[in-house]
Protein backbone atom coordinates (compact mmCIF):
# COMPACT_ATOMS: atom_id res chain seq x y z
CA UNK A 1 0.00 0.00 0.00
CA UNK A 2 1.17 3.70 -1.04
CA UNK A 3 2.02 5.82 2.20
CA UNK A 4 3.89 8.29 0.80
CA UNK A 5 2.44 11.87 0.04
CA UNK A 6 2.22 12.94 -3.78
CA UNK A 7 0.70 15.70 -6.03
CA UNK A 8 1.27 19.24 -6.80
CA UNK A 9 2.50 20.97 -3.71
CA UNK A 10 0.17 23.41 -2.18
CA UNK A 11 0.59 27.18 -0.62
CA UNK A 12 2.67 25.30 2.31
CA UNK A 13 4.68 23.57 0.00
CA UNK A 14 3.55 20.17 0.53
CA UNK A 15 2.45 17.66 -1.60
CA UNK A 16 -1.32 17.89 -2.16
CA UNK A 17 -2.58 14.15 -1.89
CA UNK A 18 -1.41 12.65 1.94
CA UNK A 19 -1.95 9.06 3.54
CA UNK A 20 -4.96 9.00 6.24
CA UNK A 21 -3.87 6.85 8.90
CA UNK A 22 -7.23 5.85 10.62
CA UNK A 23 -6.63 3.70 14.03
CA UNK A 24 -10.03 1.53 12.97
CA UNK A 25 -9.19 -2.17 12.53
CA UNK A 26 -12.17 -2.60 11.11
CA UNK A 27 -11.69 -3.56 7.47
CA UNK A 28 -14.14 -3.27 4.20
CA UNK A 29 -15.14 -6.81 2.59
CA UNK A 30 -14.65 -6.39 -1.26
CA UNK A 31 -15.48 -8.68 -3.78
CA UNK A 32 -11.86 -8.95 -4.97
CA UNK A 33 -10.41 -8.04 -2.00
CA UNK A 34 -10.13 -6.95 2.20
CA UNK A 35 -9.40 -3.27 2.72
CA UNK A 36 -8.45 -1.18 5.37
CA UNK A 37 -10.14 1.98 6.32
CA UNK A 38 -7.27 4.32 5.56
CA UNK A 39 -5.60 5.83 2.26
CA UNK A 40 -5.91 8.66 0.02
CA UNK A 41 -9.11 10.50 0.51
CA UNK A 42 -10.46 13.70 -0.81
CA UNK A 43 -13.22 15.62 0.27
CA UNK A 44 -16.24 16.78 -2.22
CA UNK A 45 -18.93 19.98 -1.43
CA UNK A 46 -22.22 20.11 -2.76
CA UNK A 47 -21.09 23.10 -4.93
CA UNK A 48 -20.93 21.73 -8.21
CA UNK A 49 -17.99 24.53 -9.83
CA UNK A 50 -15.84 23.36 -7.16
CA UNK A 51 -16.38 19.97 -7.05
CA UNK A 52 -16.04 19.66 -11.26
CA UNK A 53 -12.73 21.69 -11.13
CA UNK A 54 -11.52 19.39 -8.15
CA UNK A 55 -12.51 16.10 -10.27
CA UNK A 56 -10.21 17.88 -12.75
CA UNK A 57 -7.53 17.97 -10.84
CA UNK A 58 -7.32 14.90 -9.36
CA UNK A 59 -7.65 13.68 -13.10
CA UNK A 60 -4.47 15.58 -14.24
CA UNK A 61 -2.47 14.70 -10.85
CA UNK A 62 -2.94 11.34 -11.02
CA UNK A 63 -4.71 10.70 -8.31
CA UNK A 64 -6.12 7.62 -9.82
CA UNK A 65 -3.54 5.58 -11.62
CA UNK A 66 -2.87 1.50 -12.60
CA UNK A 67 -2.08 1.46 -8.71
CA UNK A 68 -5.50 1.81 -7.83
CA UNK A 69 -7.64 -1.15 -6.67
CA UNK A 70 -10.12 0.21 -4.76
CA UNK A 71 -12.13 4.05 -5.08
CA UNK A 72 -14.78 4.40 -2.21
CA UNK A 73 -17.37 7.44 -2.67
CA UNK A 74 -19.18 7.99 0.57
CA UNK A 75 -22.29 9.95 1.08
CA UNK A 76 -25.68 10.97 3.14
CA UNK A 77 -28.72 12.03 1.58
CA UNK A 78 -31.89 12.65 3.68
CA UNK A 79 -35.54 12.78 2.19
CA UNK A 80 -37.82 15.63 3.64
CA UNK A 81 -40.80 13.63 2.82
CA UNK A 82 -39.83 10.41 4.94
CA UNK A 83 -37.83 12.07 7.36
CA UNK A 84 -34.86 9.23 6.60
CA UNK A 85 -31.35 9.45 6.21
CA UNK A 86 -29.92 7.22 3.71
CA UNK A 87 -25.66 6.49 4.56
CA UNK A 88 -24.56 5.46 1.05
CA UNK A 89 -21.17 3.96 -0.38
CA UNK A 90 -20.28 2.98 -3.73
CA UNK A 91 -17.23 0.63 -4.14
CA UNK A 92 -14.90 0.09 -7.22
CA UNK A 93 -12.90 -2.25 -7.59
CA UNK A 94 -10.11 -2.75 -9.72
CA UNK A 95 -8.72 -6.13 -10.60
CA UNK A 96 -5.07 -6.86 -11.93
CA UNK A 97 -6.42 -8.10 -14.62
CA UNK A 98 -8.07 -4.17 -14.83
CA UNK A 99 -11.66 -5.13 -14.96
CA UNK A 100 -13.61 -3.20 -12.82
CA UNK A 101 -16.47 -4.34 -10.49
CA UNK A 102 -19.00 -1.96 -8.28
CA UNK A 103 -21.41 -2.28 -5.40
CA UNK A 104 -23.31 -0.38 -3.85
CA UNK A 105 -24.82 -0.25 0.14
CA UNK A 106 -26.98 1.95 1.45
CA UNK A 107 -28.27 1.91 5.08
CA UNK A 108 -31.17 3.67 6.71
CA UNK A 109 -30.92 4.21 9.85
CA UNK A 110 -34.24 4.94 12.39
CA UNK A 111 -34.94 8.38 13.41
CA UNK A 112 -35.06 6.62 17.05
CA UNK A 113 -31.38 5.83 16.79
CA UNK A 114 -29.97 9.26 15.70
CA UNK A 115 -31.86 11.02 18.71
CA UNK A 116 -31.75 10.61 22.25
CA UNK A 117 -35.35 8.46 23.36
CA UNK A 118 -35.87 9.06 20.02
CA UNK A 119 -38.63 10.99 18.16
CA UNK A 120 -40.41 10.85 21.84
CA UNK A 121 -43.83 8.59 20.31
CA UNK A 122 -45.39 6.37 22.65
CA UNK A 123 -43.88 3.49 20.46
CA UNK A 124 -40.08 5.37 20.91
CA UNK A 125 -40.49 4.99 24.87
CA UNK A 126 -42.52 1.19 24.71
CA UNK A 127 -39.15 0.23 23.13
CA UNK A 128 -36.71 1.97 25.14
CA UNK A 129 -38.73 0.14 27.80
CA UNK A 130 -38.78 -3.57 26.34
CA UNK A 131 -35.05 -3.04 25.76
CA UNK A 132 -34.46 -2.10 29.35
CA UNK A 133 -36.32 -5.15 30.69
CA UNK A 134 -34.25 -7.11 28.58
CA UNK A 135 -31.25 -5.98 29.85
CA UNK A 136 -32.03 -6.48 33.21
CA UNK A 137 -33.24 -9.60 32.69
CA UNK A 138 -30.02 -10.66 30.96
CA UNK A 139 -27.97 -9.34 33.70
CA UNK A 140 -30.04 -11.11 36.41
CA UNK A 141 -29.44 -14.30 34.42
CA UNK A 142 -25.62 -13.75 34.20
CA UNK A 143 -25.63 -12.97 37.88
CA UNK A 144 -27.52 -16.00 38.79
CA UNK A 145 -25.36 -18.14 36.60
CA UNK A 146 -22.28 -16.62 38.49
CA UNK A 147 -23.56 -17.31 41.61
CA UNK A 148 -23.17 -20.90 41.05
CA UNK A 149 -19.39 -21.14 40.24
CA UNK A 150 -18.39 -18.02 42.29
CA UNK A 151 -17.79 -18.70 45.89
CA UNK A 152 -18.16 -15.73 48.74
CA UNK A 153 -17.04 -16.32 52.24
CA UNK A 154 -16.46 -13.91 55.29
CA UNK A 155 -13.75 -14.91 57.92
CA UNK A 156 -12.39 -12.61 60.35
CA UNK A 157 -13.31 -9.50 58.87
CA UNK A 158 -11.38 -10.67 55.44
CA UNK A 159 -13.86 -11.89 52.43
CA UNK A 160 -12.58 -14.51 49.96
CA UNK A 161 -14.10 -15.62 46.60
CA UNK A 162 -13.17 -19.10 45.47
CA UNK A 163 -14.20 -20.39 41.81
CA UNK A 164 -15.90 -24.20 41.96
CA UNK A 165 -14.88 -25.44 38.79
CA UNK A 166 -16.85 -28.63 39.54
CA UNK A 167 -19.70 -26.45 37.20
CA UNK A 168 -17.49 -26.21 34.43
CA UNK A 169 -17.73 -30.12 34.21
CA UNK A 170 -21.53 -30.05 33.43
CA UNK A 171 -22.24 -29.57 29.99
CA UNK A 172 -25.38 -27.66 30.60
CA UNK A 173 -23.60 -25.51 32.51
CA UNK A 174 -21.24 -24.75 30.40
CA UNK A 175 -24.00 -23.82 27.73
CA UNK A 176 -25.48 -21.79 29.88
Amino acid sequence: MDRECFGPPNEEGVPSYDFSRELSTERYEGYLATYPFRGYMEMFTPDYPTTHNKFLQMQNDGFISEKTRAIFLEFTIYNFNLGLYGVNRIVFEVAAAGDWTQSYEIDVPLQRHLQPLGTGTAEDWLILIFEAGLVLFVLRYVLEEASEFVGVESKNNWISVSIKWDYFLDAWNVLD
